[in-house]
Order: structure tokens, then C-alpha cells, then sequence
């Protein structure tokens, strides 16, 4: 509902003063301005209504399917626009893969490659003997704790009204690719999770909900509770 701004200030920019404009043309706008060393453009965000938010989105195939169809679908035909499909409820519209996860057109050829000798003789022996209980939590016992994370997500979905079907998939379209993108990118996970946190957003305010029941701190125990238990069995193998 705030993805508007009214343009304050056009600095060197080619807005105008007192335009209002989406949040994605005002950050694109500003961007090659700020890289030049120009002055960006300030702007102040509107907050809408739902209908106006709806109507007023990028998307006139998502805007006609909320309300005042015939108008939206005739402007969009005199004035020859283009749905760049970047959103969620246009792309179910016409079932297509919506732009999470793998359904990113970015990810969409991305490939994980694999380096098989990471490390050499020595260092791989000292892997098995000091850090193979680290492994086991790593990798061993972790994939049970990201399903239960697909569950629970699906879960919350589902309860807001969307096919389990349809939540399993879209969660696990996101989950590998958000994966990918640590892989690929070389970013710190908490970089990665920044950069999709908006200031006031929705994103945020969930994380922040995750932080304040302890997400973070229970999978940290999981992961003490997994290492103590092959610290115990190891021991338990040794004294026979």
C-alpha cells in the first residue's frame, strides 16, 4: 500500500516536481543519477487505500482482475503497454511461474557447479577427524530442519487461503532459490537478507516476528542438541 512516492524535489533526475510515481520508477530514476555523482531526486510516500493500491499497480493485467476491468484493459490496448509480469498476481492470472524462488527469470539459468578436490589429502583427513560431528549437523540432520520450515510456511499460507499444493510449491521454489543465490552470489546470508528487507515493509516486520520467538536461537539448539548426541554415540562406540 506504500508503493508510490510524490517526487519533492527532482535534484538532477528527469522527474517532475509534485509526480507521483511508483517506488520501482523513483529507485530506477535515481539510480544511474547517484552512480554519475548527481544530486537524486527526494520524494515523500503516499500512503493508498486497497482499491487505489490495486488499481494504481505496474501490472494492468493484475490491476483489470481487481476492478474496472473494461476501463484498464482499453487504456492498456490505445496506449500499447507492455505487462512485464514482475509480480505475483499477474503471473498466477495466466499460470505461469510466479517471480519467487526459481521462478525468478534471473535464476531461471543458473547452474551449481560443484568443486569435487576443495581440498586436498591432509586437509580432508583433518575434516574427518575433527569437524565430521559439524558435518553431521551441516548436512546430515539440517535438510529434516529446512522441511519443517517448508511445512510451517506452507502451514501459514494455507491458512490465509492458498491450496496446500500451490504453498508446498511456491515455498520450495523459493527455498532452492534462495539457495542458489547464496551459492552464486558469494554474499553474506545477512547481506542477501537485507537487501530484500524495505525500510517499514512487510518483509521486515516478519523477520523482526521470527526474531522475537527465537528462529534463530532454536536452530542454533538443534544444532548443539545434534553435535552433543554424536559427541555421546562417539563415546558410547569408543568404551566398547
Amino acid at each position: 500500500m506504500i508503493n508510490k512516492v510524490r517526487i519533492t524535489d527532482a535534484g538532477d533526475t528527469d522527474f517532475v516536481e509534485g509526480l507521483t510515481v511508483s517506488l520501482r520508477e523513483f529507485t530506477e530514476g535515481n539510480k544511474p543519477v547517484i552512480l554519475s555523482g548527481g544530486v537524486p531526486a527526494k520524494g515523500n510516500p503516499i500512503m493508498l487505500g486497497i482499491t487505489k493500491s490495486s488499481l494504481q499497480t505496474d501490472s494492468f493485467l493484475s490491476a483489470a482482475s481487481f476492478q474496472e476491468t473494461t476501463r484498464i484493459l482499453t487504456d492498456a490496448a490505445i496506449h500499447g503497454k507492455v505487462d512485464n509480469l514482475q509480480g505475483l498476481k499477474e503471473n498466477v492470472i495466466i499460470g505461469k511461474l510466479i517471480p519467487a524462488g526459481t521462478g525468478y527469470k534471473q535464476y531461471s539459468d543458473l547452474t551449481i557447479e560443484l568443486e569435487k578436490d576443495v581440498l586436498d589429502d591432509d586437509a580432508s583427513e583433518m575434516l574427518e577427524e575433527k569437524l565430521m560431528d559439524a558435518v553431521v549437523c551441516a548436512r546430515g540432520s539440517s535438510p529434516a530442519y529446512v522441511y519443517m520450515f517448508i511445512e510451517a510456511l506452507a502451514d501459514s499460507v494455507v491458512k490465509y487461503g492458498m491450496p496446500r499444493n500451490m504453498a508446498y510449491q511456491f515455498v520450495a521454489q523459493t527455498v532452492i532459490g534462495s539457495a542458489k543465490m547464496v551459492l552464486k552470489s558469494g554474499k553474506h546470508p545477512g547481506e542477501l537478507k537485507d537487501m530484500v528487507c524495505s525500510p517499514a515493509g512487510t518483509t521486515i516486520a516478519g523477520v523482526a516476528a521470527l526474531e522475537e520467538y527465537g528462529f534463530r536461537n532454536a536452530v542454533i539448539k538443534a544444532t548443539d542438541a545434534c553435535y552433543e548426541k554424536c559427541e555421546s554415540m562417539k563415546k558410547k562406540s569408543e568404551a566398547k
